[in-house]
């Protein structure tokens, strides 16, 4: 186990998730006023460079849920700041919902089509199943 992964490629993270702020900036902007937009993107970064140490190690870059539990860290981050201004379920539910649509709108219909087919194959599942039981 490599209690340090995380730490170790912490500058690639954060750009990482610098990207993702571009995913919520015109919905939080759109709801709530451009500069509160900039305050919780403010927040959310320095809740997701704390939560940075905590991340267990599932594998790393061999594992392929490894993106998957990165990305559910990211959320955390802008749900943990969303709910300490108060926003309801609700409200966090419709700006984490609109900022995944504008993220995957990026790509072509074709891409996520296949993408989808992909993620429900037999092989594909059993290459899950495969890396779930190393992985532990």
């Amino acid at each position: 186990m490599n209690e340090n992964y995380y730490v170790d490629q912490k500058k690639k993270l954060m750009q990482v998730f610098d990207k993702t702020m571009d995913w919520f900036r015109p919905h939080l902007g759109e709801l709530y006023g451009k500069e509160f937009a900039n305050q919780v993107l403010r927040e959310a970064r320095m809740e997701y460079e704390r939560l940075i140490p905590l991340i267990p190690f599932v594998g790393g870059s061999k594992v392929h849920m490894t993106a998957d539990l990165m990305e559910s860290v990211r959320i955390l981050a802008y749900l943990r700041v969303l709910k300490a201004h108060g926003k309801t379920v609700d409200e966090c539910k419709e700006i984490i919902y609109r900022g995944m649509e504008t993220r995957f709108a990026r790509y072509p219909r074709l891409v996520l089509k296949l993408g989808g087919i992909r993620a429900f194959s037999q092989p594909f599942t059993r290459y899950l199943q495969r890396q779930a039981k190393e992985s532990q």
